[in-house]
């Protein structure tokens, strides 16, 4: 189980659009100050209040976790879980009443029956004092696919430049879909060895991958590593630096450099 990332700021502001969620009472109580550990918060006025997010892609969820107003004694008692396939929904239940919080610094995580969606909606059903929250999802963790991966060998020697374009190409929605790591922590993931002829040599293969968010952007590094009998590891290497919605990157140039 992995986390999304709204806690690490992984995840963009614009998820959280105005249009996703029920009114707020001021800007510093916004829909994207609904992140988990927080010191802003979200807050809505009744009746009815909820939270819509846009994850980007299709994913599994398989939990969420709720903290209250991290200066006041409000707090979410009791909410469920829609989801969707679009924006404008239709949303259907993901979930059935969900028990909330009772102070508002506890983080309770609540686990629910494993569903696809890419929009999420959190409803609010009770309340302690008003409407207000912090959160995270979590999405069940997914194996890396080799299946998209040709053999290059035609275009150039493993490891030339030539061939690692191309593998790295074929690879990269693999990557994408490979949620370990997504909350962009810094953390460095593995896959397990993956054997495959390549040519009229057998290799083991070994996909890496390291997401980690600083504060404009998502500093990303992938490699994938090949090992043949009696022959030194090579490796190819893909960096990329995307800026996110929160300002300017000076950094994005000299950070994409990871270790």
């Amino acid at each position: 189980m992995v986390p999304v990332g709204f806690e690490s700021w992984a995840l963009m502001d614009s998820i959280f659009s105005e249009n996703k969620a029920t009114s707020r009472r001021m800007p510093s109580e916004a829909p994207q100050m609904a992140r988990l550990n927080m010191k802003g918060y979200w807050s809505a006025t009744p009746p009815n209040p909820w939270l819509q997010v846009d994850l980007g892609a299709q994913y599994n969820i398989s939990a969420v976790a709720t903290q209250g107003r991290p200066d006041y004694g409000q707090w979410v008692t009791k909410y469920k879980l829609q989801r969707s396939d679009a924006a404008a929904g239709p949303f259907i239940d993901a979930s059935s009443s969900l028990h909330g919080n009772t102070d508002q610094h506890t983080i309770i995580k609540n686990y629910v029956n494993t569903c696809s969606a890419r929009h999420v909606r959190l409803v609010v059903e009770s309340v302690h004092g008003y409407c207000s929250m912090r959160m995270e999802l979590y999405v069940a963790a997914t194996n890396f696919v080799w299946g998209a991966l040709a053999d290059h060998t035609s275009q150039g020697p493993v490891g030339t430049a030539v061939f690692c374009n191309k593998t790295m190409t074929d690879l990269m929605p693999a990557f994408e879909a490979w949620t370990p790591g997504f909350s962009g922590d810094g953390t460095i993931f593995m896959t397990k060895p993956h054997l495959m002829p390549l040519g009229d040599t057998a290799y083991t293969l070994t996909a890496y991958q390291r997401r980690r968010c600083v504060m404009y952007g998502m500093l990303v590094k992938r490699l994938v590593c090949f090992v043949s009998t009696g022959a030194a590891e090579k490796c190819c290497v893909s960096k990329s630096a995307v800026a996110l919605d929160r300002g300017t990157w000076d950094q994005q140039t000299t950070e994409v450099k990871l270790t």
